[in-house]
């Protein structure tokens, strides 16, 4: 009996933390500056698949600009986050090389938020995300620009 208590609450609980990772419904990633010329940015994905970059230094395109990737790309991203289990990261992992760029995460999970501060410096897989989530913030003529560099600081 004890047994089948135990098991039910493994099951119970891997149930549990699987809905967790399904509930994601935004992400933003920013990219802070370094001593240098380090692109200044960030990337929000919304579960509806609206994709917004806002590019403030040493970028491409600076502004803030949009466009859909719809929900089931959003939902392949979402799924690698789950997969790695970021809600169980630290909120801060501790500088080690002052001169990097900054990589930051706030992810929504349902009605809770985890923020990842200095992910550069985390777990390796923190910065694999990264190159998921820079690969659907390449802006090109296909992106519709919504606001000029000036008018960023009001949309944080």
């Amino acid at each position: 009996m004890k047994k089948n208590l135990v098991a039910l609450f493994a099951i119970l609980m891997i149930g549990i933390s699987a809905c967790a990772q399904k509930n994601i419904s935004y992400i933003r990633m920013q990219r802070s500056a370094c001593f240098g010329r380090c692109p200044v940015y960030w990337v929000e994905v919304y579960k509806n698949g609206l994709v917004r970059y806002s590019g403030q230094r040493f970028t491409s395109h600076q502004g803030v600009y949009e466009k859909n990737i719809g929900a089931a790309n959003a939902a392949v991203l979402f799924k690698q986050f789950g997969k790695y289990r970021t809600d169980t990261c630290k909120t801060n992992y501790e500088v080690l090389i002052s001169d990097l760029p900054g990589l930051y995460y706030k992810i929504m999970m349902g009605k809770k938020t985890k923020k990842i501060n200095n992910a550069h410096f985390g777990p390796s897989f923190l910065k694999e995300l990264s190159k998921s989530v820079d690969s659907l913030a390449m802006v090109d003529g296909s992106w519709k620009k919504v606001a000029d560099t000036a008018m960023m600081s009001s949309l944080k």
